[in-house]
């Protein structure tokens, strides 16, 4: 990490800021496991507990990290990005991968975090490009 840190311009390392941008409640992994929960029953409603023993049967302890960490840490937090922008760039993200099912799911979520449809498909676009560059 510190050769990392070496490369790093010293204008870009004076911005960067040495608070915490998370809260204490954001270190509680109970709030975070609710955080995260109501974040994805919001997106995914009747289909969170398939999803989640999809996820348990795979591997026990990532239903858990799904849980606190993708939703309740990132997916929910608006300290960096808002949902509705933090859906769009799941969208691009996970386009290339071709997981129709979870695409749709985060369709869904940028819809209801206020995206539009042409957002939603430039999103999508954003992610056919990255597809399209690997092929």
């Amino acid at each position: 990490m510190t050769t990392l840190m070496t490369t790093v311009d010293s204008d870009v390392k004076a911005r960067l800021t040495k608070d915490m941008y998370r809260t204490e409640e954001e270190q509680n992994y109970e709030f975070l496991y609710k955080r995260g929960q109501d974040v994805l029953l919001s997106i995914i409603e009747d289909e969170a507990d398939a999803v989640r023993e999809n996820i348990k049967e795979m591997c026990p302890e990532l239903a858990d990290a799904f849980i606190i960490d993708a939703y309740g840490r990132y997916i929910s937090s608006d300290s960096i990005l808002p949902m509705k922008e933090t859906e769009l760039c799941i969208i691009a993200a996970i386009t290339p991968l071709k997981l129709e099912a979870y695409v749709a799911y985060h369709v869904k979520g940028s819809a209801i975090y206020g995206a539009s449809k042409d957002e939603i498909s430039a999103a999508s676009a954003i992610g056919n490009l990255a597809l399209n560059a690997r092929t």
